[in-house]
C-alpha cells in the first residue's frame, strides 16, 4: 500500500498545480471535441474511437514516457515535468512501441476469435481474457525500460517480459489490484454523479449539442482526467519502483516498504 501511496503524494504535489491545470484544460479540450464528433457522426453511442481521442492518448503517453524518464535521472523530485521540456527523441520509440503491442494484442485477439468461430467454446476466449488483463502491468515495464534511456532495446520482446513476471509476479499484481479497484471505484462514482445529477434535475440543463449537456462537459473531463492520472501517472510510477528495486536493480537489499514486498529474499 506504501508504495502506491509515495506515488499519490509524487503526483498530487503542491508544485504540480499548475500543471494538473494545464492537463486537466487539454483533457476537457480533447474530450469535448470528441464528444461533439461522435454526435455530428452519429456515433455517440458506441465504444470507437476517433482522432480526438487517439491524439490525446498520444500526447499523454508520450508526457507520461517523459515523467518516467526524468524520474530515473532524479527519484527525489517531486515536480511533474513542463511540455515544453518533453525531449523530441521520447516521441518516435513511445509511438513504436504502442504499435508493437498494439499489433501483439491483435494477433492474438484474431486468433481468439478464430478459434471461437470454428469451435463455439467460449472457454478458451475466456481464459485468453483474463490472461491478457493480467498481462497489461507487465507492458508497462516495457515503458519503463523505454523510459530510462529512451531506447527501445529489449522493450518488444517476450523473453524479457517472461522474466519481468519471474521477479515481480508478486509485488506487481499486489499494486495492478490496488489500481484496478481504484479504476471501479471512480466508476461507480462516475455513475453515482449521473443518477444523482438525474434526480434533481441538472444533468439535462444548458444544452451543448443533441444528447450533450454541460454536465456530460464536466463529468467526462474529470473522469478522464482522474482515469489517465491514474493508469498513465500512479500505475506506471509505482511499477517504476518494482521495476528499479526488483528488475533492473535485483541485487539491491533494502527498499522502502513496510511489507517488505519488493526486498530480496
Amino acid at each position: 500500500m506504501k508504495i502506491v501511496i509515495d506515488a499519490i503524494k509524487k503526483i498530487y504535489d503542491k508544485q504540480n498545480i499548475q500543471k494538473h491545470i494545464i492537463f486537466l484544460i487539454l483533457v476537457t479540450i480533447f474530450t469535448t471535441l470528441s464528444a461533439l464528433y461522435d454526435i455530428k457522426t452519429g456515433q455517440a453511442d458506441t465504444w470507437k474511437q476517433n482522432l480526438f481521442d487517439w491524439t490525446l492518448s498520444i500526447l499523454i503517453a508520450i508526457y507520461s514516457v517523459q515523467f518516467l524518464h526524468d524520474c530515473f535521472k532524479d527519484p527525489t523530485s517531486v515536480i511533474l515535468p513542463f511540455w515544453s521540456k518533453i525531449e523530441l527523441r521520447a516521441i518516435p520509440g513511445q509511438i513504436v512501441l504502442s504499435i508493437v503491442w498494439a499489433v501483439y494484442l491483435f494477433i492474438v485477439g484474431i486468433l481468439t476469435l478464430i478459434w471461437y468461430a470454428v469451435t463455439d467454446d467460449l472457454i478458451l476466449p475466456v481464459i485468453i481474457a483474463i490472461l491478457i488483463t493480467g498481462f497489461l502491468p507487465y507492458i508497462y515495464y516495457s515503458y519503463i525500460k523505454f523510459a530510462k534511456e529512451f531506447s527501445l532495446h529489449k522493450t518488444m520482446s517476450l523473453i524479457f517480459i517472461s522474466k519481468y513476471i519471474k521477479k515481480s509476479f508478486k509485488p506487481t499484481m499486489l499494486v495492478y489490484l490496488q489500481y484496478i479497484l481504484a479504476f471501479i471505484i471512480l466508476f461507480v462514482i462516475y455513475i453515482l454523479l449521473y443518477f444523482l445529477a438525474s434526480l434533481v434535475g441538472i444533468a439535462e440543463l444548458f444544452q451543448i449539442a443533441d444528447n450533450y449537456y454541460l454536465f456530460d462537459v464536466i463529468t467526462s473531463a474529470f473522469f478522464e482526467y482522474a482515469l489517465n492520472l491514474l493508469f498513465f501517472f500512479l500505475l506506471p510510477y509505482s511499477l517504476l519502483q518494482i521495476f528499479i528495486y526488483k528488475i533492473d536493480t535485483p541485487n539491491v537489499i533494502e527498499v522502502k516498504d513496510e511489507n517488505e514486498e519488493l526486498t530480496q529474499e
